[in-house]
């Protein structure tokens, strides 16, 4: 889907509070926490703009927060979700996804679905398939792209603005 690679201003005083602070798990649980927040408007953007037959979809868009060690980055992505448990418009709880989790919501009685959102999702914001044929007469959604457009200035503002709330917090618990 769309990809953004945002760059801020003050990140090196943030970097120096943040090594203040000394603790590898609290520093990760800050920026995790302080991107995940900073990229709800996205969230909520994209699941007020996905076209809606069965909400299936819709209710499929989720937010992911990964802090990578090794880069010393933050990735927040905003996507449908490839597992995830979801009531059909029968009425019936159903499961979508692979692997252990899919297997342990079967056991638990929730029936398996076969058809992916993942993929769906992908033809519903392209329009197309992944061997570039037409799929959607509409046209491309673009509801995370569009999505993520809107709201760039305001993440890239917000996300300090949280990081700083979020360091102050965790230096008082401290000292």
């Amino acid at each position: 889907m769309a990809v953004e690679h945002i760059k801020l201003e003050g990140w090196k005083e943030l970097q120096a509070q943040l090594k203040a602070i000394g603790d590898g798990k609290v520093v990760r649980a800050i920026a995790q926490k302080s991107t995940k927040e900073s990229m709800q408007p996205v969230l909520a953007s994209a699941k007020e703009k996905v076209p809606v037959e069965t909400g299936r979809l819709k209710s499929a868009i989720g937010l992911l927060s990964h802090a990578n060690r090794r880069r010393d980055s933050m990735s927040a992505i905003v996507g449908v979700k490839y597992n995830f448990a979801y009531t059909s418009t029968s009425g019936e709880k159903l499961y979508t996804g692979r692997g252990k989790k899919r297997e342990k919501a079967i056991a638990g009685g929730i029936k398996g679905d076969t058809k992916l959102a993942s993929i769906y999702g992908s033809v519903i914001e392209f329009g197309v398939d992944k061997k570039g044929r037409v799929r959607r007469k509409a046209g491309p959604a673009r509801f995370l792209e569009g999505s993520i457009q809107l709201h760039k200035s305001a993440i890239i503002s917000q996300i300090i603005q949280r990081f700083q709330q979020h360091i102050a917090q965790a230096s008082a618990k401290k000292g």
